[in-house]
């Protein structure tokens, strides 16, 4: 979507994105579904204070289990994915927590790619670093807590990445901290609705 010349565009934006996201990503979970393609390439922009989320593609629906095991030959994303993805094609919803942090990494340094320089999976022992602990690096103008919360969705043990319900929880906070309340409306029910990526007739 374009904007104007003159539309203006900031830190405030960023912050309201990652919260919807979010918001989005805790009603799929909760639903038992994993998106397994979550990057900004697949988020789109409806106006400056609303996003949505797009391609299910890739999507699974668990049902007994809470981990999907990808058997078909299709091409990964893999530069958004966690070690398990990439080593046994094993998707869950802390697959999906590992990419929302670099998802939040794409929108702080304006759409850089990941891991420059690294072109193929195996590429400069990509997953034995992704196993040691690699992950991007910290972008320009980003607070240390915003890294923390980024940091702790590339946690190596993945039974210890933050809920998106927390991570949803988390981005309010630092909304609110940021001075960027306002993005919500004037009280906490106006601020937690907006995340919630329903049409304007049906939040208020």
């Amino acid at each position: 979507m374009l904007f104007r010349s003159n539309s203006k565009l900031g830190p405030a934006n960023l912050f309201c994105w990652a919260h919807q996201i979010a918001s989005a990503m805790e009603f799929v979970s909760a639903r038992k579904v994993i998106h397994s393609d979550l990057a900004t390439r697949n988020v789109l922009l409806a106006s400056l204070d609303c996003v949505k989320l797009t391609d299910f593609g890739l999507s699974r629906r668990l049902y007994d289990n809470y981990t999907y095991i990808k058997t078909g030959t299709d091409p990964l994303p893999w530069k958004w994915l966690d070690h398990d993805a990439l080593r046994f094609h094993m998707f869950t919803t802390w697959t999906d927590v590992w990419s929302f942090g670099i998802c939040l990494w794409e929108m702080w340094t304006l759409g850089e790619v990941p891991y420059p320089g690294i072109l193929t999976p195996g590429c400069q022992d990509f997953l034995p670093r992704l196993l040691e602990g690699l992950h991007p690096s910290r972008p320009e103008g980003v607070s240390d807590e915003l890294y923390a919360v980024m940091l702790m969705c590339w946690n190596p043990s993945k039974m210890e990445r933050p809920t998106f319900s927390w991570l949803k929880e988390t981005l309010a906070g630092l909304i609110r901290k940021e001075g960027y309340g306002h993005l919500g409306g004037k009280g906490k029910e106006e601020l937690d609705g907006f995340g919630y990526l329903l049409p304007r007739e049906y939040s208020k």
